[in-house]
């Protein structure tokens, strides 16, 4: 796999009250971007012999090197006292780091290939970065920030998640979705055709994990989701066996009945509120 590109940083701060993102902006110019897992393991040992052991994700380190230090980017991020007005940035024992949740774009070529790897954490706390001045010369230098990131494992136990598109389009609208600004608004479901065995359909989320009820007259079936979906149109799996009471319905894209049991289709609509 090679290498070939970095871009799109963004980040948004996290509500302490809900735990949603604010909304999500561009970060500054990214130049590298490395992040280092920490691990807790152990290991039993009984008659001499190790007989268990294991190995947990805890948390990491992110670290990143930058084209600028923006005093408004940091200000945020750092929770520092800024000025807009003079620009002026005031770094002091009065700081408050907040959490952030941080995406960005990679590019990746495996085979000739081209793919964009959408790298999302979510919980994050940031340290301040300097850039280093020197004397003016006969030549010109250039500078760059580095900035420490502090990584959490996130309130629905993921610290990061990874995904990779095709198209750099996609990849920009999936980083863009995974800064849930509020909880996911009550999905459509495509009712069967058969009036008499009514569908309802209701979602709630938690973190990153979106949990939607199908529920009819005569019974009713839950299954997940990946809120990663949002925006997208989701099949709902077929509820399997004798689904109570014999319940029959007439699927919106099939009239085969087998029985007792019902063959059985939907169609969720997942969309941000």
């Amino acid at each position: 796999m090679a290498i070939t590109g970095l871009s799109n940083q963004r980040y948004a701060l996290i509500d302490p009250d809900t735990g949603f993102y604010g909304q999500n902006k561009p970060f500054t110019k990214a130049i590298t971007s490395s992040f280092e897992p920490e691990y807790a393991e152990g290991s039993l040992y009984a008659d001499n012999t190790r007989i268990e052991y294991a190995k947990e994700l805890i948390s990491g380190s992110l670290t990143l090197t930058e084209n600028d230090n923006d005093p408004a980017i940091f200000g945020e991020i750092l929770g520092l006292p800024y000025n807009e007005t003079t620009g002026l940035l005031q770094f002091g024992t009065n700081s408050n780091p907040p959490f952030v949740g941080f995406g960005e774009i990679g590019e990746v070529s495996n085979a000739g290939i081209k793919q964009y790897e959408v790298r999302f954490f979510k919980k994050v706390k940031f340290s301040a970065g300097f850039p280093e001045y020197s004397t003016k010369t006969d030549s010109i230098n250039y500078g760059t920030v580095e900035i420490q990131g502090a990584v959490f494992t996130n309130d629905d136990g993921d610290m990061l998640v990874t995904r990779r598109f095709s198209t750099l389009e996609e990849a920009q609208a999936a980083l863009n979705n995974m800064f849930y600004t509020t909880a996911i608004s009550p999905p459509t479901l495509a009712q069967p055709d058969s009036s008499s065995d009514p569908i309802t359909a209701s979602s709630t989320i938690a973190g990153n994990t979106l949990e939607y009820s199908i529920t009819s007259a005569n019974g009713a079936t839950t299954t997940t989701g990946s809120a990663e979906s949002t925006g997208s149109t989701t099949s709902i799996p077929a509820p399997t066996g004798d689904w109570q009471n014999g319940m029959k319905v007439k699927a919106r894209n099939s009239d085969v009945q087998t029985g007792q049991n019902s063959s059985w289709s939907a169609v969720l609509t997942i969309a941000l509120s």
